[in-house]
């Protein structure tokens, strides 16, 4: 047998349904019985400069709030974040050069009311609930943690978590920190253990991701992923370094041309957070991975009570499709129940597979601050 491809991962992702990989492996994957380590991947690491963001009270210098720019003590302008590569082209008119608020350092400048409004990019995206790239609720709160149980015929195959951790500079530029963690449970774990991580940072005003990182400590592999998206070069760059123990060490590395705005395999699943789900619409968005760009189209099916140990949620089950070229590819009877609210937390997942069916259910829910 081979070991789970990176195109598995995908599905892993996208269904949080790692349970069927499981199952494919069970019984015949041998241990890492040597101990290696795969250690950093540099070329990303040279590319990619993260750090917190410090909390500024008080509107400190630097800080960009209702069309107020605060000045430094010495009256220099801020320093504003640099440009991603994504921004419109389309400028917003504004009403002369900017004054000077009496009495404050702070230079103010007023929206011209007859100007064109900030255009929603990509047209293929809907644009209910969004001001341009941002949506006008922001479902996404710091500290958010997700748990779901994943069980195959009724037992527990492991868990899988969403977690939403603090803002950071990615770059100059401030960023979501999505952090997902898949771990087997005990009983699976005697036929193949799975203890992997994967995270990713989405571009806060423009919604796409800047770096995504898949991190696999497995029965049959150990695994490292870095992807770094470039979008004023419209360009993705890719690293892996794969150790088992058939092969040994393996590395990859690859360059491919992004598609505007496309999301990766885990901010997809995050992404259909921020649209406004109404009843019998699709909602389509770009997904780019491995040198290939395609279309998400995922509709709203129904909406119904969701009961589960922690009470019960009304929620919007939502069907996802995949399209390449416009030709829907088939990928199975997937489904996903979010919360019907502002915060839309994915609580339920449904998935089958060849034999049988893999079913996430509610855990535990922490909505964050």
């Amino acid at each position: 047998m081979t070991i789970p491809s990176r195109h598995c991962f995908i599905r892993l992702c996208f269904t949080i349904a790692f349970v069927a990989e499981l199952i494919s492996c069970a019984a015949r994957a041998p241990k890492l019985d040597y101990p290696v380590t795969i250690g950093p991947i540099k070329e990303f690491d040279e590319k990619v400069n993260i750090k917190p963001i410090e909390p500024s009270p008080g509107g400190a210098s630097g800080e960009v709030k209702d069309n107020v720019i605060e000045t430094k003590k010495s009256e220099e302008l801020a320093v504003l974040p640099p440009k991603l590569g994504l921004e419109p082209t389309v400028k917003i008119e504004m009403k002369g050069k900017g004054k000077k608020k009496k009495g404050t350092n702070q230079i103010v400048q007023e929206p011209d009311p007859k100007a064109t409004p900030e255009p929603r990019l990509p047209e293929i995206e809907d644009s209910e609930n969004f001001n341009g790239r941002r949506p006008i609720a922001d479902p996404f709160r710091e500290g958010e943690k997700v748990t779901l149980m994943m069980t195959y015929f009724g037992v527990s195959a492991g868990d899988a978590t969403l977690e939403v951790h603090p803002f950071v500079e990615v770059n100059g530029r401030k960023a979501y920190h999505f952090y997902s963690k898949l771990t087997s449970s005990s009983v699976f774990s005697m036929f193949y253990k799975v203890d992997d991580f994967c995270e990713s940072y989405m571009d806060y005003e423009q919604l796409v991701p800047l770096t995504f990182t898949l991190s696999a400590v497995e029965t049959k592999q150990l695994r490292e992923v870095r992807q770094f998206f470039d979008w004023k070069k419209k360009k993705a760059d890719y690293w892996e370094k794969r150790v088992t123990k058939e092969s040994g060490v393996e590395e990859k590395n690859q360059s491919w041309d992004l598609v505007p705005y496309s999301q990766n395999i885990y901010t997809a699943v995050q992404y259909i957070r921020t649209f406004a789900l109404k009843d019998d619409k699709t909602y389509v968005y770009h997904v780019s991975d491995d040198g290939r760009a395609w279309d998400v189209r995922a509709t709203v099916v129904r909406r119904e009570i969701l009961k589960t140990d922690l009470g019960n949620f009304k929620t919007v089950v939502i069907k996802p499709e995949v399209a390449t070229e416009g030709v829907l590819k088939p990928m199975g009877e997937v489904l996903f129940w979010y919360t019907d609210d502002d915060r839309k937390f994915p609580v339920k997942v449904e998935s089958k597979i060849k034999i049988g069916k893999v079913i996430g259910y509610l855990k535990a829910l922490d909505r964050g601050t």
